[in-house]
């Protein structure tokens, strides 16, 4: 009879399974901790994004919000809204009337 070796009962095993158990605390608890620091990193951005643009911050000037001048199509059936320069509808390709041409300063950009 071959004798056989039980490698899951003994010193050794109880030794494996100890560090085994101590190693995957350790990576849970670094995974916790490394968690926990980016939600902390993510909420301090989203209130200080906030802050400033809401110009809460003293001394701070409050952003205006810029209105872009739309034109809307005029073919009846497209009607698609294009900005202020576009020489054509970018929905369906037709030229847009001489009220539409490009505007002097983006012409001269």
């Amino acid at each position: 009879m071959i004798p056989t070796l039980d490698i899951l009962t003994g010193p050794l095993a109880s030794a494996e399974a100890a560090v085994f158990i101590l190693f995957a605390a350790g990576v849970t608890a670094m995974t916790a901790f490394a968690f926990v620091l980016w939600v902390g990193w993510v909420c301090i951005k989203g209130i200080l994004v906030l802050v400033l643009k809401l110009g809460i911050w003293p001394g701070a000037k409050r952003r205006e919000v810029t209105s872009h001048k739309r034109h809307a199509c005029p073919d009846p059936v497209c009607r698609a809204v294009n900005p202020e320069h576009a020489t054509y509808c970018r929905h369906c390709g037709r030229m847009l009337s001489r009220g539409f041409h490009r505007s002097p300063e983006v012409a001269g950009a």
